[in-house]
């Protein structure tokens, strides 16, 4: 594991992060009913960090010669390291899902309340999937 470099999958954790504050900000600035483009752009930015992410994962598998036992998902095998990072896309993805179903719900016609957007400005900020420990593990490679 001496020779992968987890730096560029460690900054993906810091620029979701960023974008997550933008998208809180751009939800609380939220015309009810209006699509964002605002929204739009940060939701991409979101899904470009998320492909960054799995690409160092595939990336790190291909370089340690994994992709057979992956396959087999026979996870003793497997470094705890790519663990982590196999984790983390996985709960990164599902974050994303959220986030995505959440842009459509307030850029649609039908969302007229102040209730519900605020139902939606909260699940964004709770990031439900996303695992503190998971992620300071992968912190400190």
């Amino acid at each position: 594991m001496e020779s992968l470099s987890f730096t560029k999958f460690k900054t993906c954790l810091d620029t979701w992060a960023k974008y997550n504050e933008k998208g809180v900000q751009c939800l609380n600035a939220q015309t009810l009913g209006s699509p964002s483009e605002d929204l739009n752009d940060i939701v991409n930015n979101l899904k470009q960090v998320l492909d960054i992410m799995f690409e160092e994962y595939s990336g790190a598998v291909n370089l340690l010669g994994l992709e057979e036992v992956i396959q087999d998902e026979n996870h003793n095998d497997i470094p705890k390291e790519l663990n982590y990072m196999r984790n983390c896309v996985e709960m990164y993805d599902q974050e994303y899902m959220v986030k995505e179903c959440i842009r459509g719900t307030v850029s649609g016609d039908g969302f007229a309340t102040r209730q519900h957007l605020s139902g939606c400005i909260a699940l964004w900020k709770s990031e439900s999937y996303l695992d503190d420990e998971l992620q300071e593990e992968i912190k400190k490679l």
